[in-house]
């Protein structure tokens, strides 16, 4: 099948390109990870029937809240150590962010993404990470022709 040249081609991002999109996959699954652990704090609190005001229960005054409750001790240890957790992966969280903040600077594209509302250096550098080679530029008015017909043009 290689001899015949019937093998369709197959596309590999340039090195850079793989790096980014590696390292937002990686600050997603530590934001995932993170959220379990809230889960299965939360989930504690609703197996005792602990209800609780705060907006955020892993702000200050939640967290000092989370630090009075008296639990039995399996749960007490479980409580204990997704706040560990949770601490860790905040860190790392914030360490990654920080990289991909750097990257979206340097970023023309990200840059300009960034100033739309809603948009942060995220989800620009998730939508503007790395040029995909296989496809040609095409201008704005022949995509706009491609897309919509020649009426997209019109006034």
């Amino acid at each position: 099948m290689l001899r015949m040249d019937f093998l369709p081609k197959a596309y590999i991002p340039e090195r850079e390109v793989r790096d980014l999109r590696d390292l937002l996959r990686h600050g997603a699954y530590l934001v995932r990870a993170r959220n379990g652990l809230k889960n299965r704090v939360h989930a504690i609190l609703s197996r005792y029937g602990i209800r609780h005001a705060f907006s955020d229960l892993f702000g200050k005054a939640g967290r000092a809240f989370l630090a009075e409750l008296e639990l039995r001790p399996t749960h007490q240890l479980t409580l204990e150590d997704n706040l560990l957790l949770i601490d860790a992966l905040n860190q790392r969280i914030k360490g990654v962010t920080k990289r991909i903040d750097a990257l979206a600077q340097q970023d023309e594209r990200a840059t300009w993404l960034t100033s739309m509302p809603g948009i942060g250096h995220y989800s620009a550098m998730l939508t503007a990470g790395g040029r995909d080679r296989r496809y040609q530029q095409v201008p704005v008015a022949q995509a706009a022709l491609l897309l919509r017909g020649p009426g997209a043009l019109r006034p």
